[in-house]
Protein backbone atom coordinates (compact mmCIF):
# COMPACT_ATOMS: atom_id res chain seq x y z
CA UNK A 1 0.00 0.00 0.00
CA UNK A 2 2.83 2.40 0.85
CA UNK A 3 4.58 1.71 -2.46
CA UNK A 4 1.32 2.37 -4.30
CA UNK A 5 0.92 5.66 -2.43
CA UNK A 6 4.48 6.70 -3.35
CA UNK A 7 3.81 5.93 -7.01
CA UNK A 8 0.65 8.08 -6.90
CA UNK A 9 2.63 10.92 -5.25
CA UNK A 10 5.26 10.76 -7.98
CA UNK A 11 2.60 10.76 -10.71
CA UNK A 12 0.81 13.71 -9.06
CA UNK A 13 4.11 15.57 -8.93
CA UNK A 14 4.74 14.90 -12.62
CA UNK A 15 1.19 16.00 -13.50
CA UNK A 16 1.74 19.26 -11.65
CA UNK A 17 5.04 19.86 -13.44
CA UNK A 18 3.36 19.23 -16.80
CA UNK A 19 0.49 21.57 -15.94
CA UNK A 20 2.90 24.24 -14.79
CA UNK A 21 4.83 23.97 -18.04
CA UNK A 22 1.66 24.30 -20.12
CA UNK A 23 0.76 27.66 -18.56
CA UNK A 24 4.26 29.03 -18.08
CA UNK A 25 3.71 31.67 -20.77
CA UNK A 26 0.89 33.40 -18.88
CA UNK A 27 1.68 37.01 -17.87
CA UNK A 28 2.35 38.08 -14.28
CA UNK A 29 -0.25 39.85 -12.18
CA UNK A 30 0.07 43.63 -12.59
CA UNK A 31 0.95 45.76 -9.55
CA UNK A 32 -1.96 46.03 -7.10
CA UNK A 33 -1.94 49.82 -7.19
CA UNK A 34 -2.79 49.85 -10.90
CA UNK A 35 -6.57 49.88 -11.40
CA UNK A 36 -7.70 50.72 -14.95
CA UNK A 37 -11.35 50.43 -13.90
CA UNK A 38 -11.22 53.19 -11.26
CA UNK A 39 -11.12 56.89 -12.08
CA UNK A 40 -8.66 59.01 -10.04
CA UNK A 41 -10.23 59.91 -6.70
CA UNK A 42 -13.18 57.59 -7.19
CA UNK A 43 -14.19 55.63 -4.07
CA UNK A 44 -16.53 52.76 -3.40
CA UNK A 45 -18.12 51.35 -0.26
CA UNK A 46 -16.18 48.23 0.68
CA UNK A 47 -18.10 45.02 1.29
CA UNK A 48 -16.30 41.68 1.11
CA UNK A 49 -15.52 38.75 3.38
CA UNK A 50 -12.76 36.21 2.73
CA UNK A 51 -14.25 32.73 2.34
CA UNK A 52 -11.58 30.57 0.65
CA UNK A 53 -8.96 30.36 3.41
CA UNK A 54 -6.61 27.49 4.30
CA UNK A 55 -5.06 27.03 7.72
CA UNK A 56 -2.20 24.83 8.86
CA UNK A 57 -4.73 21.98 8.94
CA UNK A 58 -4.29 21.92 5.14
CA UNK A 59 -1.18 19.83 5.62
CA UNK A 60 1.83 21.17 3.67
CA UNK A 61 -0.45 23.59 1.81
CA UNK A 62 -0.76 26.55 4.19
CA UNK A 63 1.37 28.31 6.76
CA UNK A 64 -1.54 30.26 8.33
CA UNK A 65 -2.69 29.69 11.87
CA UNK A 66 -6.42 29.93 12.53
CA UNK A 67 -5.86 32.72 15.04
CA UNK A 68 -3.86 34.72 12.49
CA UNK A 69 -6.62 34.42 9.89
CA UNK A 70 -9.22 35.60 12.38
CA UNK A 71 -7.03 38.49 13.45
CA UNK A 72 -6.56 39.64 9.86
CA UNK A 73 -10.32 39.53 9.24
CA UNK A 74 -11.14 41.47 12.40
CA UNK A 75 -8.46 44.08 11.75
CA UNK A 76 -9.98 44.68 8.32
CA UNK A 77 -13.52 45.02 9.66
CA UNK A 78 -14.88 41.85 8.05
CA UNK A 79 -18.09 40.50 9.54
CA UNK A 80 -17.47 36.84 8.64
CA UNK A 81 -14.68 34.47 7.67
CA UNK A 82 -14.46 31.10 5.95
CA UNK A 83 -12.24 28.07 6.55
CA UNK A 84 -11.95 25.41 3.83
CA UNK A 85 -9.01 23.14 4.62
CA UNK A 86 -8.19 20.27 2.28
CA UNK A 87 -10.31 17.18 2.96
CA UNK A 88 -10.56 18.05 6.64
CA UNK A 89 -12.72 19.64 9.33
CA UNK A 90 -9.96 19.26 11.92
CA UNK A 91 -9.80 22.98 12.59
CA UNK A 92 -13.56 23.58 12.70
CA UNK A 93 -14.01 23.68 16.48
CA UNK A 94 -11.02 25.96 17.07
CA UNK A 95 -12.17 28.15 14.18
CA UNK A 96 -15.77 28.48 15.39
CA UNK A 97 -14.71 29.28 18.94
CA UNK A 98 -12.15 31.82 17.73
CA UNK A 99 -14.71 33.56 15.51
CA UNK A 100 -17.19 33.65 18.41
CA UNK A 101 -14.64 35.35 20.65
CA UNK A 102 -13.85 37.84 17.87
CA UNK A 103 -17.50 38.58 17.15
CA UNK A 104 -17.56 37.45 13.51
CA UNK A 105 -19.56 34.71 11.77
CA UNK A 106 -17.73 31.46 10.97
CA UNK A 107 -18.29 29.85 7.56
CA UNK A 108 -17.30 26.19 7.84
CA UNK A 109 -16.40 24.05 4.85
CA UNK A 110 -13.66 22.07 3.14
CA UNK A 111 -11.90 21.80 -0.20
CA UNK A 112 -12.52 18.28 -1.49
CA UNK A 113 -10.08 16.27 -3.60
CA UNK A 114 -12.18 14.54 -6.25
CA UNK A 115 -11.85 12.23 -9.21
CA UNK A 116 -14.45 11.86 -11.96
CA UNK A 117 -15.48 8.64 -13.72
CA UNK A 118 -12.75 9.18 -16.32
CA UNK A 119 -10.11 9.38 -13.57
CA UNK A 120 -9.56 13.13 -14.02
CA UNK A 121 -8.63 15.01 -10.82
CA UNK A 122 -10.66 17.91 -9.47
CA UNK A 123 -10.89 20.10 -6.39
CA UNK A 124 -14.17 21.56 -5.22
CA UNK A 125 -14.88 23.81 -2.25
CA UNK A 126 -18.05 23.05 -0.30
CA UNK A 127 -19.53 25.23 2.45
CA UNK A 128 -22.03 24.15 5.09
CA UNK A 129 -25.17 26.26 4.77
CA UNK A 130 -26.96 24.47 7.60
CA UNK A 131 -26.83 21.44 9.89
CA UNK A 132 -27.81 19.05 7.09
CA UNK A 133 -24.89 20.31 5.02
CA UNK A 134 -22.53 19.82 7.94
CA UNK A 135 -23.74 16.23 8.42
CA UNK A 136 -23.29 15.50 4.72
CA UNK A 137 -19.80 16.99 4.65
CA UNK A 138 -18.81 14.97 7.73
CA UNK A 139 -19.97 11.80 5.96
CA UNK A 140 -18.11 12.69 2.80
CA UNK A 141 -14.90 13.28 4.78
CA UNK A 142 -15.16 10.17 6.95
CA UNK A 143 -17.01 7.13 5.66
CA UNK A 144 -16.70 7.94 1.97
CA UNK A 145 -13.03 9.00 1.99
CA UNK A 146 -12.19 5.94 4.08
CA UNK A 147 -13.36 3.80 1.16
CA UNK A 148 -12.27 6.01 -1.72
CA UNK A 149 -9.20 8.19 -2.19
CA UNK A 150 -9.64 10.51 -3.93
CA UNK A 151 -13.40 10.85 -3.51
CA UNK A 152 -15.41 9.94 -6.65
CA UNK A 153 -17.25 13.07 -7.77
CA UNK A 154 -20.50 11.16 -8.16
CA UNK A 155 -20.61 10.68 -4.38
CA UNK A 156 -21.52 14.36 -4.09
CA UNK A 157 -24.82 13.68 -5.84
CA UNK A 158 -25.90 11.68 -2.78
CA UNK A 159 -24.62 14.22 -0.25
CA UNK A 160 -25.24 17.64 -1.81
CA UNK A 161 -28.14 18.83 0.39
CA UNK A 162 -27.29 21.78 2.60
CA UNK A 163 -24.00 22.45 0.80
CA UNK A 164 -22.90 25.46 -1.25
CA UNK A 165 -20.20 24.61 -3.80
CA UNK A 166 -17.43 26.82 -5.20
CA UNK A 167 -15.51 26.00 -8.35
CA UNK A 168 -12.11 26.16 -6.70
CA UNK A 169 -9.35 28.37 -8.01
CA UNK A 170 -6.65 27.52 -10.52
CA UNK A 171 -6.19 23.99 -9.18
CA UNK A 172 -9.88 23.10 -9.56
CA UNK A 173 -10.86 21.47 -12.85
CA UNK A 174 -13.05 24.44 -13.81
CA UNK A 175 -10.16 26.85 -13.37
CA UNK A 176 -7.62 24.55 -15.04
CA UNK A 177 -9.82 24.16 -18.12
CA UNK A 178 -10.04 27.92 -18.44
CA UNK A 179 -6.30 28.36 -17.91
CA UNK A 180 -5.81 25.91 -20.79
CA UNK A 181 -8.28 27.80 -23.00
CA UNK A 182 -10.92 25.03 -22.94
CA UNK A 183 -13.86 27.29 -22.14
CA UNK A 184 -16.59 25.06 -23.62
CA UNK A 185 -15.58 22.17 -21.37
CA UNK A 186 -15.46 24.48 -18.36
CA UNK A 187 -18.99 25.72 -19.10
CA UNK A 188 -20.26 22.14 -19.37
CA UNK A 189 -18.61 21.30 -16.04
CA UNK A 190 -20.19 24.32 -14.35
CA UNK A 191 -23.62 23.31 -15.62
CA UNK A 192 -23.09 19.80 -14.31
CA UNK A 193 -22.32 21.09 -10.80
CA UNK A 194 -25.43 23.24 -10.99
CA UNK A 195 -27.51 20.12 -11.53
CA UNK A 196 -25.86 18.49 -8.50
CA UNK A 197 -26.10 21.36 -6.00
CA UNK A 198 -28.84 23.56 -7.50
CA UNK A 199 -28.59 26.69 -9.61
CA UNK A 200 -28.31 28.98 -6.57
CA UNK A 201 -25.75 26.80 -4.81
CA UNK A 202 -22.80 26.75 -7.20
CA UNK A 203 -20.44 29.72 -7.63
CA UNK A 204 -17.54 30.32 -10.00
CA UNK A 205 -14.57 31.70 -8.10
CA UNK A 206 -12.66 34.70 -9.39
CA UNK A 207 -9.12 34.37 -8.09
CA UNK A 208 -6.03 36.62 -8.15
CA UNK A 209 -4.66 36.37 -11.68
CA UNK A 210 -3.89 38.58 -14.68
CA UNK A 211 -6.97 40.49 -15.85
CA UNK A 212 -7.24 38.34 -18.99
CA UNK A 213 -7.65 35.23 -16.83
CA UNK A 214 -10.18 36.91 -14.52
CA UNK A 215 -12.20 38.04 -17.53
CA UNK A 216 -12.08 34.53 -18.99
CA UNK A 217 -13.52 33.06 -15.78
CA UNK A 218 -16.21 35.75 -15.58
CA UNK A 219 -17.27 35.31 -19.19
CA UNK A 220 -17.46 31.51 -18.87
CA UNK A 221 -19.55 31.88 -15.72
CA UNK A 222 -21.86 34.27 -17.54
CA UNK A 223 -22.30 31.81 -20.41
CA UNK A 224 -23.20 29.10 -17.90
CA UNK A 225 -25.46 31.44 -15.85
CA UNK A 226 -23.32 30.79 -12.77
CA UNK A 227 -22.92 33.52 -10.11
CA UNK A 228 -19.41 34.83 -9.42
CA UNK A 229 -17.57 34.89 -6.11
CA UNK A 230 -14.47 36.96 -5.37
CA UNK A 231 -11.90 34.67 -3.78
CA UNK A 232 -8.37 35.04 -2.48
CA UNK A 233 -7.47 31.35 -2.02
CA UNK A 234 -5.44 32.19 1.07
CA UNK A 235 -2.44 30.01 1.94
CA UNK A 236 -0.24 32.53 3.79
CA UNK A 237 -0.84 35.71 5.77
CA UNK A 238 1.10 38.18 3.64
CA UNK A 239 3.80 38.31 0.98
CA UNK A 240 6.52 38.13 3.64
CA UNK A 241 5.42 34.52 4.20
CA UNK A 242 5.40 33.51 0.55
CA UNK A 243 8.76 31.73 0.73
CA UNK A 244 7.51 29.61 3.65
CA UNK A 245 4.62 28.48 1.51
CA UNK A 246 6.88 27.68 -1.44
CA UNK A 247 8.97 25.42 0.81
CA UNK A 248 5.83 23.57 1.92
CA UNK A 249 4.59 23.37 -1.67
CA UNK A 250 7.86 21.86 -2.87
CA UNK A 251 7.70 19.20 -0.18
CA UNK A 252 4.08 18.40 -1.02
CA UNK A 253 4.63 18.19 -4.79
CA UNK A 254 8.03 16.47 -4.59
CA UNK A 255 9.71 19.26 -6.54
CA UNK A 256 12.82 21.33 -5.89
CA UNK A 257 12.38 24.94 -4.83
CA UNK A 258 13.81 26.10 -8.16
CA UNK A 259 11.42 23.88 -10.14
CA UNK A 260 7.99 25.13 -11.28
CA UNK A 261 4.77 23.54 -10.14
CA UNK A 262 1.16 24.52 -10.63
CA UNK A 263 0.59 25.58 -7.03
CA UNK A 264 3.55 27.96 -7.10
CA UNK A 265 2.49 29.39 -10.46
CA UNK A 266 -1.10 30.03 -9.42
CA UNK A 267 -0.10 31.52 -6.09
CA UNK A 268 2.51 33.62 -7.85
CA UNK A 269 -0.55 35.73 -8.59
CA UNK A 270 -1.94 35.65 -5.07
CA UNK A 271 -2.20 33.39 -2.03
CA UNK A 272 -1.94 36.07 0.64
CA UNK A 273 -4.89 37.23 2.71
CA UNK A 274 -6.66 40.06 0.92
CA UNK A 275 -8.24 43.01 2.67
CA UNK A 276 -11.54 44.44 1.48
CA UNK A 277 -9.68 47.24 -0.28
CA UNK A 278 -7.35 44.83 -2.06
CA UNK A 279 -10.26 42.63 -3.15
CA UNK A 280 -12.15 45.66 -4.41
CA UNK A 281 -9.10 46.80 -6.37
CA UNK A 282 -8.76 43.41 -8.05
CA UNK A 283 -12.40 42.42 -8.54
CA UNK A 284 -14.17 45.78 -8.34
CA UNK A 285 -15.20 45.70 -12.00
CA UNK A 286 -17.17 42.55 -11.13
CA UNK A 287 -19.01 43.96 -8.06
CA UNK A 288 -21.47 41.07 -7.97
CA UNK A 289 -18.56 38.77 -7.08
CA UNK A 290 -17.85 40.85 -3.96
CA UNK A 291 -21.53 40.98 -3.03
CA UNK A 292 -21.72 37.18 -3.33
CA UNK A 293 -19.30 36.80 -0.41
CA UNK A 294 -21.71 38.68 1.86
CA UNK A 295 -24.70 36.78 0.50
CA UNK A 296 -23.02 33.44 1.23
CA UNK A 297 -22.05 34.61 4.73
CA UNK A 298 -25.68 35.49 5.43
CA UNK A 299 -26.83 32.06 4.26
CA UNK A 300 -24.42 29.97 6.31
CA UNK A 301 -25.63 29.27 9.83
CA UNK A 302 -24.87 26.09 11.81
CA UNK A 303 -27.00 25.55 14.88
CA UNK A 304 -24.86 22.56 15.79
CA UNK A 305 -22.04 24.94 16.81
CA UNK A 306 -24.14 27.33 18.89
CA UNK A 307 -23.22 25.69 22.24
CA UNK A 308 -19.52 26.08 21.34
CA UNK A 309 -20.00 29.71 20.43
CA UNK A 310 -21.91 30.44 23.61
CA UNK A 311 -19.06 29.13 25.79
CA UNK A 312 -16.15 30.52 23.75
Amino acid sequence: MRASGNMRDRQDAQDRRDAASSISSLPPLPPAELDPFRAPGESRDLAYVSIHNHSCYSILDSCCSIDALIERAVDDGMTALGLVDHDSLSGAVQFVQGCARAGIRPIVGAELTLEDKAGRPDQLVVLCENNEGYRNLCRLLTRETHEFRPLPSWKLVERSAGLIALSGCGEGRFGRLLLEGRSAEAIDLARYWQTVFGRENFYAELFPAPSAIIDRVALAAGDASVPLLASANVHFENDDHRHRYEVLSSIRTLTLLREPNLAKRELGWGGAFQTQQEADRLFGHWPESLASSLHIADRCHLEVFEPLMATA
